[in-house]
């Protein structure tokens, strides 16, 4: 009795997050975080799919899976982009269109996130691999919102390949 017991609770500390909880979460981290957004240039999130106002030729790259959602984007141009979604990070950086799933990434370099001179800096992310992908967001107060939204579900990764 005290095995099946065991089980079942352990059964439900393995559950993992939806997309939508895990977009819920973020969103609130960044709504928390995030400041002066008269000043985002280039910077969104999203609360809702329907509320994302990413064009066409962008979205047409995302290719979504099932249930996976948007949830913040910094787009310069068509050709300096990206998106972070419930579970990977897209972008196009100097014509190089790059895709990392979040639960891959081992760790992060901001790159020059509150320069005042340009209005886009490089991050890079580590995969576990050692691999590295970069990616353009907006300096000074829309960084916050990538920084936050790429931080948060790296994090809530790690809970959910933890179990808790």
């Amino acid at each position: 009795m005290l095995l099946l017991i065991a089980e079942t609770v352990s059964c439900h500390l393995k559950m993992t997050k939806t997309d939508q909880s895990l977009r819920n979460i973020t969103i609130a981290a960044i709504k928390r975080s995030a400041q002066e957004k008269e000043k985002w240039r280039f910077t969104n999130f999203y609360s809702d799919s329907k509320s994302a106002t990413i064009p066409q030729p962008i979205r047409d790259k995302l290719k979504l899976a099932e249930k996976e959602l948007l949830v913040a984007s910094s787009i310069a141009s068509l050709t300096e982009w990206t998106v972070v979604t419930t579970r990977r990070i897209l972008g196009n950086a100097g014509g190089i269109l790059q895709e990392l799933e979040l639960k891959e990434v081992d760790s992060f370099h901001w790159g020059e996130f509150k320069d005042k001179e340009n209005q886009t800096t490089k991050i890079r992310l580590t995969s576990y691999n050692s691999e590295d992908f970069y990616f353009d967001i907006e300096t000074r107060e829309g960084s916050i919102v990538m920084i936050y939204a790429i931080r948060t579900l790296i994090n809530l990764n790690e809970r959910n390949k933890n179990g808790s």
